[in-house]
């Protein structure tokens, strides 16, 4: 039996049912992380739209309450003995089907969240570096061999099959690379587009990410804007300086969308969920309050580590199902 299909037999019995209450008893900040909806990027498949909204009709059939994180935060400090049920739904990067498919339904719900856009693709009208990569490969035309001199690396292309194998490979390493290194890597790959789709890339963040209207207009929904770096980059591979710009400048990003938040505290993603102790000493310095991983934890609200909250991905085992998000909310607390 395929795992999707014994994880719908364990649904329809109950059993994920039973569990998830069993776990979900204690005082509870669950975090869950999002990146696109109902609208597939050049390098994932995002989150279909109407499991995205059946995952939220659950957890508020579980009795959540929906809040943006730096409001969550702030309902926890002032009453810390008291039990919270608080979900939290963050979406990295601000990519357009957050504003197109997950808006409509979190406001027919009641709901509001938390976007951490990147502060450079916005003001520069720069699509994510996965995204741009991811369109180059899917559009070039095999047979090639490309070296990449900079990474000391030669991809060689001759199927769909090894543009994945490429895509992969790239998306590994970007975590290690700064700004400079990411755009000439997309440069030396463009060479290898057609002349007529090179436009297209230009158009890329129009097509995918939200503009600065947009997210405009969702802090004044009650929506909060957090910090996500100004470049996207790995901040445990560049030096203190640069830590320092990348979250700097992203503060002032934030900062400019602060009139319109009921919050006073500001909170920040890392990047590829990379950070270390003096990512977490710059972000204080700076005056960011908290800050959330890739750890797929469930936190406990009554015992929260500010610069080390947890998220959940809304499914698990590759599986986008409704089953294989309950067994996510299974995780155990930290």
């Amino acid at each position: 039996m395929k795992l999707s299909s014994f994880l719908q037999y364990l649904d329809a019995l109950g059993l994920l049912d039973l569990i998830v209450k069993l776990k979900l008893r204690n005082s509870i900040l669950l975090v869950i992380m999002c990146h696109e909806i109902g609208k597939n990027v050049y390098y994932e498949e995002g989150i279909p739209t109407k499991l995205f909204e059946a995952e939220l009709r659950y957890l508020l059939k579980l009795r959540f309450t929906f809040l943006p994180l730096c409001e969550a935060l702030e309902i926890i400090e002032e009453e810390p003995e008291r039990p919270h049920r608080i979900a939290v739904l963050t979406f990295d990067d601000a990519y357009k089907g957050v504003y197109e498919n997950a808006l409509p339904i979190m406001l027919k719900h009641g709901m509001r969240g938390t976007i951490y856009p990147v502060a450079g693709f916005v003001e520069r009208s720069v699509a994510h570096w996965a995204v741009q990569i991811g369109f180059i490969l899917r559009n070039m035309k095999t047979p090639v061999k490309i070296k990449l001199e900079s990474l000391d690396t030669s991809l060689y292309i001759n199927d769909e099959y090894d543009k994945r194998i490429a895509l992969k490979t790239l998306l590994n390493m970007l975590p290690r690379m700064d700004v400079d290194e990411i755009n000439s890597v997309i440069q030396c790959l463009t060479q290898f587009l057609d002349r007529e789709l090179l436009h297209e890339i230009q158009e890329l963040h129009e097509r995918t990410m939200m503009n600065k209207e947009q997210l405009k207009e969702m802090a004044e929904l009650g929506f909060e804007i957090g910090g996500h770096g100004y470049w996207h980059v790995g901040l445990t591979n560049i030096s203190r300086e640069r830590v320092r710009q990348e979250i700097e400048s992203s503060l002032n990003f934030v900062n400019a969308f602060m009139s319109s938040s009921v919050c006073k505290l500001r909170t920040f993603a890392y990047p590829y969920g990379l950070y270390d102790d003096n990512v977490i000493g710059v972000l204080k310095e700076l005056g960011f309050h908290a800050a959330v991983t890739m750890k797929p934890i469930v936190n406990k609200a009554n015992n929260l580590k500010l610069y080390e909250i947890g998220r959940l991905s809304p499914y698990r085992f590759g599986l986008m199902t409704l089953s294989s998000f309950k067994v996510q909310l299974m995780r155990v607390y930290t």
